[in-house]
């Protein structure tokens, strides 16, 4: 009997687990370490947490908003400051429904650096487009202060 209980006991292989995994529970299976953010769905595939899938959904959208907000705010001062400075120089008035006539740096970018840079950006596109540096020889161009500083 004791040579049979032997034999039993050499015959089994012990589980050695390959890196990134670990001894089940049970102790008689390898199973993939897995971090809190991941579980293992009913086909066996390793698939996100519903908590983390939520959490990165949260920080998409957050990022997404956050950027939306900057283009915004980009767009708003790069407009205010080209259609601001084309009615300035008269090219496009408040009577020809130039809305952003008599506009300033404040009152669309408030204390934002970034608008503010954006706000001289469309000053300075509006130098090369009538000064001579995009404008030259193109005399068919197409300036948009009609697109760009009427309401939507």
């Amino acid at each position: 009997v004791e040579e049979g209980h032997q034999a039993g006991v050499a015959s089994v292989t012990p589980l050695n687990c390959a890196e990134g995994t670990a001894i089940n529970e049970a102790g008689d299976a390898c199973e993939p370490n897995l971090s809190v953010d991941v579980t293992i769905d009913d086909a066996g595939a390793i698939v996100p947490t519903a908590a983390y899938a939520s959490m990165v959904s949260l920080k998409v959208l957050y990022l997404f908003r956050e950027r939306a907000f900057e283009y915004d705010l980009a767009d708003g001062c790069f407009r205010s400051g080209y259609c601001t400075d084309i009615a300035t120089r008269g090219w496009f008035t408040a009577e020809q429904g130039n809305i952003y006539a008599g506009d300033n740096v404040e009152n669309h970018c408030g204390d934002s650096a970034v608008g503010r840079q954006w706000w001289e950006v469309g000053r300075l596109v509006e130098d090369l487009w009538r000064g001579g540096h995009w404008y030259a020889g193109c005399e068919h161009a197409v300036v948009p202060e009609r697109e760009l500083c009427v309401a939507d």
